[in-house]
């Protein structure tokens, strides 16, 4: 599964919670039991897939709210050989949701280095409660060296770039009309001889999270989509 899937489905699931303590709720709706569903397109406009996210839990501890999330991702024929799923966990804190990258790391990968010495650092991402337009949101990163017996056998590092709320507009999907903020960034990740760079284009959405993503190549060129098809309180 590709590094921007992983991306997507991180930032997407950070539609979340109002609690008592003033929690991430402007652009996050979200209680246990909230539930999305996407149809994942590739380049041609095909289905190339599905993706539910569902919050099983939200704990509350002083001015931090927790929540944690499970991904399930299906092929376009919802075949048990392109099923797969992940749990995700985000936190709220005086407002400011922030998103843990270290859930980009695939668990293949975590679990083959199981007898390893793993060295991780991060920068989370912060979406605000307020987007307006024309706003620069902070970059994230995450950077992952692997060694065993001393030698270094793994260096991995994502970087998500030039974030900013390019407008403000309305998006039409099939689970209803929304206005949207639309963020821009760029991803790059490295891991050994592979370099690679996209754009991405997500619309959220007060109502419902995101509703609408788009990712591109490195020539502009779009290379998959996803919108919103079902969404429940």
């Amino acid at each position: 599964m590709n590094f921007r899937v992983l991306i997507v489905i991180l930032i997407f699931g950070s539609q979340f919670i109002f609690a008592q303590n003033d929690g991430c709720d402007s652009y996050f709706p979200i209680q246990k039991g909230t539930k999305w569903e996407y149809q994942e397109m590739d380049k041609k406009g095909e289905i190339s897939g599905y993706t539910t996210t569902i919050v099983e839990d939200v704990k509350v501890n002083g001015n931090v709210i927790e929540y944690t999330l499970k991904a399930i991702v299906d092929g376009p024929k919802r075949k048990e050989k392109n099923h797969y799923e992940r749990t995700m966990t985000y936190t709220c804190e005086d407002g400011i949701l922030k998103i843990d990258l270290q859930s980009l790391i695939p668990d293949e990968t975590m679990e083959g280095m199981e007898s390893m010495e793993v060295k991780m650092t991060q920068t989370e991402i912060i979406i605000p409660k307020v987007l307006n337009e024309g706003d620069a949101l902070n970059d994230g990163n995450v950077h992952m060296v692997a060694s065993s017996n001393g030698f270094q056998v793994m260096d991995m590092n994502i970087d998500i770039t030039n974030r900013k709320v390019e407008k403000i507009e309305p998006v039409s999907t099939p689970a209803g009309e929304y206005t949207c903020a639309l963020i821009s960034s760029t991803t790059s990740t490295k891991m050994a001889f592979m370099n690679t760079t996209s754009t991405s284009k997500d619309w959220y959405s007060p109502e419902a999270g995101v509703v609408k993503s788009e990712t591109y190549d490195k020539n502009g060129n779009l290379s998959s989509s996803r919108i919103l098809i079902s969404y429940t309180k």
